[in-house]
């Protein structure tokens, strides 16, 4: 059965456990040997009903003290008094913030109402100002435009004048002039 390097550890095949290869009527009996053995046994034998039962041990105690802790708690309550007072309340009688700034706010509005009335009227009297210099600009241009007017027809008027003076002397020289060309043409044919 067993051949040189291989052990036989009983077992029908090898590589098989021990369970496994034992026949189930055999594994059912060690089962209930098993169980009778563990129902003899003093100790734990059932690991979820001993943490319950610890659980259940540690809630009580936790209760325990907490009505404890509160019956001592309302025994001292009901004995001693506080000493410590709140002193008065500073603020009574005072306004309250809302309200101060609440009259801040109207305060402001009404100095920017007065400022932009004053801004106002001084953008008006500028726009006035304004509106004299240009009137005044506008004036003197008219008077420089009308004394160039009157200085251009002086102008125009002399030299209409000393035209017709030219002319004058000029016709009367160009008269002279045919005269004395006459007069020597006249010369020269006697001679």
């Amino acid at each position: 059965m067993a051949s040189e390097g291989h052990k036989d550890h009983g077992l029908a095949w090898p590589g098989m456990t021990r369970s496994a290869s034992q026949p189930m009527s055999q594994r059912h009996e060690n089962r209930l040997r098993i169980q009778a053995t563990v129902e003899h046994y003093q100790g734990i034998k059932d690991h979820e009903a001993l943490t319950t039962t610890k659980v259940q041990k540690g809630v009580q105690k936790i209760r325990e003290g907490s009505a404890e802790y509160f019956a001592w708690r309302n025994k001292m309550q009901a004995d001693v008094q506080p000493t410590f007072k709140l002193p008065p309340d500073a603020y009574a009688g005072k306004t309250t913030a809302e309200s101060e700034i609440r009259d801040k706010v109207e305060k402001a509005q009404n100095v920017m109402r007065d400022k932009d009335g004053e801004y106002q009227s001084y953008l008006e009297q500028l726009a006035v100002k304004q509106k004299e210099r240009l009137q005044e600009k506008l004036q003197v241009r008219r008077d420089e435009l009308s004394k160039f007017e009157s200085e251009r027809m002086a102008r125009d008027q002399a030299r209409e004048d000393t035209k017709k003076d030219s002319e004058k002397t000029a016709g009367g020289q160009a008269k002279a002039y045919w005269k004395w060309l006459e007069g020597i043409s006249e010369r020269k044919v006697e001679d």
